[in-house]
């Protein structure tokens, strides 16, 4: 049995998977979360800020004692969105190699598609579903049927990307929560066709999320995440919700993380209009994602 680290250094959190591997399987795992928020000012400057670049080091460290005390094998550290447009990212690489030791790749849009699917397919074997994952800088949709891709694509709107450009009052005003709404409409109008007929699985921190404020859930629980369903009808509501309250009020909402209160609302925009485009009343929720699909695709090299 070998045991892995997977850390995703994504546009809102860098995140952990520490996971045990039998053959071509896990057999255990565990998640870790720290909201780093990569991509601050990324989609205005393309620049990545000093502060950002160490806050976002120290969070590696961190992650890098934690995967060693857990005795693992190996790492496996990967950028997305943030990296992918910051164009001073070589010095946060730079940086992880010369103090921690830890090589981080760069993720295109297309590969971290792959590593969100191949993570899903594992428990949809498969299934007909469109694999939907709204992260902090960008949104993937995979379109899949009997364990291969027919169709993905990667779009440049993502959950603090869509925050930062249009959300500049407290609560959001109309005019802004419109605004968000049309881009995601005149993005996904220009994708390439997805099967309608297809069951939607959302992974990712705003999927999860979604889940747990319907839930009330205190606590993170994997297993009452997975495979749970979030219906349009609720999405909405809680758009409405979130729109009547100041951010300070949005944090003491049951199930949603404190750290995640200023960019919930942009993000459940954009799956509300997902859901809308595919003609859903809901998706179901997957808590395997891009972590795992990064420890198969590596088992299948």
């Amino acid at each position: 049995m070998k045991k892995y680290a997977v850390i995703d250094i994504g546009t809102n959190s860098t995140r952990l998977l520490i996971a045990s591997v039998e053959e071509d399987r896990i057999i255990h795992r565990e998640k870790h979360l720290i909201t780093t928020r990569m991509g601050q000012g990324v989609d205005e400057n393309k620049i990545i800020n000093q502060e950002t670049i160490l806050r976002n080091v120290e969070a590696l460290k961190e992650f890098k004692e934690l995967s060693e005390s857990k005795g693992v094998d190996g790492f496996i550290v990967f950028g997305t969105s943030a990296l992918r447009d910051a164009k001073n990212a070589s010095e946060f690489i730079d940086l992880a190699k010369k103090d921690l030791g830890l090589t981080v790749d760069i993720l295109d849009g297309q590969t971290e598609a792959r590593y969100a699917f191949l993570g899903v397919s594992e428990q949809y074997k498969g299934e007909p579903i469109i694999i939907m994952d709204v992260g902090g800088g960008s949104t993937e949709l995979i379109c899949a049927a009997k364990g291969r891709i027919l169709n993905s694509i990667s779009f440049d709107m993502g959950a603090v990307r869509m925050t930062e450009r249009f959300i500049k009052n407290d609560p959001p005003i109309d005019r802004e929560l419109r605004d968000i709404s049309h881009m995601v409409q005149e993005t996904l109008r220009a994708a390439n066709k997805m099967e309608e007929s297809f069951t939607i699985i959302g992974v990712g921190g705003t999927a999860t999320t979604l889940s747990q404020i319907v839930q009330e859930m205190e606590e993170y629980t994997p297993e009452k995440i997975h495979n749970s369903e979030v219906f349009l009808e609720d999405i909405d509501k809680m758009i409405k919700k979130f729109s009547m309250l100041k951010d300070e009020q949005r944090k003491k909402i049951l199930g949603l993380n404190p750290q995640r209160s200023d960019i919930i609302t942009a993000g459940a925009i954009i799956v509300s209009e997902v859901l809308k485009r595919y003609k859903k009343e809901s998706f179901k929720t997957s808590d395997y994602d891009n972590l795992e699909g990064a420890i198969f695709n590596f088992l299948k090299k």
